[in-house]
């Protein structure tokens, strides 16, 4: 059985994550992410060193290097946007210990618990615990999916499950599409900005087709002395290339003052949502100069076949 950490590939900086047998002895074990460690030691590795946690010390076995799955799909619905826990510790440690709240914590009962009690609370009839399991391929989800009926209609036989059975077997994507993890707004901004990108491509176009016509003495003037059709093609390519350049550096330039006026909208969200990578923007620019060329294509075409005779008329 994979544990929470290899499961989801979490790196880490020092140490490694609890083993199962941790788990089923619900050893007084953390793992601490990066931060947590600069705070509580300074940065230094901390394996194998102890942290007070209410009346009990607990033992670090890793600490975390940098890591953020957005949207968090193994937490609650309420924060799929913040940053990890700084602190990880077996389930059955936090069940025995009780320092685990229902306020971090997605709750569903079917009846409320007998009293407030944490004993009552484990033995209500709640949902409030998510399973992930990794199943390599059909085979393997068709024996989970099974194993969940066969026991879901054994509790229901006991008297469970009253109004119904929600035993659902789904991947990551269907489950955060079901909870609505991505708001309509969200959606909706993007189909804005795509429709936005195709009217100024478009309106770059119709400049382009501008441009070149205008140019169409100065086309003739080369091909009379000796330039050819591919060299003409050639240099309007270049100088789309460069308009498409600059186009993109504007472009993140926008974007940038954009997050910055989003991560003050949106303070509690983690501030790495709002920050751009290399990768991104080496990305923007080629796709920049990449789209500028495409659309710019046809002008270029255009202005490149005009005979000869009509171009050098217009001088």
């Amino acid at each position: 059985m994979l544990t929470f950490f290899p499961m989801l590939e979490v790196p880490f900086l020092y140490g490694r994550g609890w083993d199962e047998t941790a788990d089923n002895n619900a050893e007084l074990v953390v793992v601490l992410t990066k931060q947590a460690n600069m705070r509580f030691f300074g940065g230094e590795n901390s394996v194998g060193q102890t942290l007070q946690l209410g009346e009990d010390l607990y033992q670090v076995v890793g600490v975390l290097d940098d890591w953020l799955i957005v949207p968090k799909f193994y937490g609650q619905n309420n924060a799929m946007y913040s940053q990890p826990f700084d602190i990880f510790m077996p389930f059955s440690a936090q069940i025995s210990k009780e320092i685990f709240t229902t306020s971090l914590i997605n709750i569903t009962c079917w009846k409320p618990a007998e009293d407030e009690s944490t004993a009552a609370f484990l033995a209500s009839e709640c949902s409030w615990i998510k399973i992930w399991a990794e199943l390599e391929n059909d085979e393997k989800k068709q024996q989970f999916q099974l194993f969940l009926d066969n026991y879901a209609q054994q509790q229901q036989a006991q008297g469970r499950f009253a109004n119904r059975i929600l035993n659902k077997l789904v991947s990551v994507k269907q489950y955060l599409n079901e909870e609505k993890i991505v708001p309509e707004d969200s959606k909706i901004a993007v189909s804005l900005a795509a429709l936005f990108l195709i009217v100024c491509l478009l309106n770059c176009m119709g400049l382009m087709m501008a441009k070149f016509h205008g140019k169409a003495g100065e086309a003739g003037l080369r091909r009379a002395v000796g330039a050819s059709r591919q060299h003409l093609i050639a240099q309007f390519s270049v100088e789309l290339a460069v308009v498409g350049f600059i186009g993109g550096v504007l472009g993140l330039l926008l974007a940038q003052l954009g997050l910055v006026a989003m991560t003050n909208l949106y303070s509690h969200l983690h501030s790495s949502l709002m920050q751009m990578n290399a990768l991104i923007v080496v990305i923007t620019l080629a796709l920049a100069v990449v789209i500028s060329c495409i659309f710019g294509l046809i002008p270029i075409l255009k202005a490149s076949r005009i005979q000869l005779s009509s171009q050098l008329k217009s001088l």
